[in-house]
């Protein structure tokens, strides 16, 4: 009996040995954009007198700052790169632009850093599905704008950061 349960202890031992490969995993490293509780107000000119235009030419515009921070939530390094927004109106995307940094922006370790103000400029398109977003055309309208990070981990790979979400609103000067 004594035998027995030896060999069988021996038996079990080998039986967990693996000889395959050993899983390895990557800790991707997470960077979150400092909350913005105020809404963006734009104030877009109809310059040609015609309403506010969804085509190509699109003369009246307007640009608001935002300045915000990002920190990185892992024990990590990162190389902020870029800054992409989109203007969303009733759900859907109207327009997008990014901001590329010339030198990327290091974070690491918790750290948070001071981002360089982002300017986002909306035109009349933009002006022009806002307003309808309300069935009413009475020049004035809201939606989102969702800002992302753009950055590289330590391998080279990109990531994106959380989206932030800002509502704005747009009315006629």
């Amino acid at each position: 009996m004594k035998k027995l349960i030896i060999l069988s202890i021996i038996i079990i031992s080998f039986l967990s040995c693996s000889v395959g490969p050993l899983a390895y995993y990557n800790d991707q490293p997470i960077i979150k954009l400092s909350d913005y509780s105020s809404t963006l107000s734009f104030s877009i000119p109809d310059i040609d007198d015609n309403g506010w235009n969804p085509g190509e030419h699109n003369e009246g515009m307007d640009t608001v700052s935002v300045s915000m921070s990002a920190y990185i939530d892992m024990d990590n390094k990162a190389y902020i790169t870029d800054i992409e927004y989109e203007v969303y109106a009733d759900g859907e995307e109207v327009s997008s632009s990014s901001f590329e940094y010339l030198y990327p922006v290091f974070v690491e370790n918790g750290d948070t850093v001071n981002l360089e103000a982002l300017e986002i400029i909306l035109d009349e398109r933009d002006a022009y599905y806002a307003d309808w977003s309300d069935d009413t055309e009475d020049y004035s309208g809201s939606g989102i704008i969702a800002i992302n990070i753009v950055f590289e981990d330590i391998y080279g790979t990109s990531h994106k950061s959380i989206p932030l979400h800002i509502e704005y609103s747009i009315t006629l000067p």
